[in-house]
């Protein structure tokens, strides 16, 4: 879809396949895990079994020029990052993850943009509430406090070449997020906001 709309123009890289595109030419490539968090691009590991191809084991850190020289890639025009969804409730870490993974790419090149993704509004995340142990009304709350550290810690021109993306276009990032005081469930009548 990408490498069509854009007239072969944008091309992704990556060892993961998107399942967006069949064809050979264009299909969307990235590195995302289901189930990886910040921190676990980081590390060695993203996720249990799955091998963290930024990490260089010689260094212990991120290393975007690792990876670049690993997977066979000499081009990157601009890093696209959507991380935070596993980070709900923890949002100070995944601020923290991200700006040293920024960092890290800027020291690879500090022309390249690094485009930051607003982790999109939540639907049906019954495993993540049983998991937490929390409703979706707390869930919601999470991912809005998420997203406004976001936008706090990386609103456009705090950090050079850093943008935030909106992919959904249904969030306001200058307008802040309303606030709404409800009971925790039709059981529990705790009213949270």
């Amino acid at each position: 879809i990408q490498y069509n709309l854009s007239g072969g123009k944008l091309v992704s890289i990556g060892s993961q396949i998107g399942s967006a595109d069949s064809n050979e030419i264009g299909q969307v490539r990235h590195e995302g895990y289901n189930g990886a968090t910040v921190g676990g691009f980081l590390s060695a590991n993203v996720t249990s079994g799955n091998v963290n191809k930024f990490y260089n084991p010689s260094t212990g850190q991120f290393d975007l020029s690792y990876f670049m020289t690993n997977q066979g890639y000499t081009q990157l025009d601009a890093v696209c990052l959507n991380l935070g969804h596993n980070n709900l409730g923890n949002h100070v870490n995944a601020i923290s993850g991200l700006q040293t993974i920024i960092s890290k790419i800027h020291e690879y090149n500090a022309d390249i943009p690094v485009i930051i993704s607003l982790i999109e509004p939540l639907a049906g995340q019954d495993g993540w509430t049983k998991k937490t142990k929390s409703t979706a009304i707390e869930m919601n709350r999470h991912w809005k406090n998420l997203v406004s550290a976001y936008i706090t810690a990386f609103d456009n021109g705090k950090i050079s070449n850093v943008y935030l993306s909106a992919p959904y276009l249904n969030i306001d990032p200058d307008n802040d997020f309303p606030t709404e005081t409800v009971a925790r469930s039709a059981r529990d009548t705790t009213e949270i906001t």
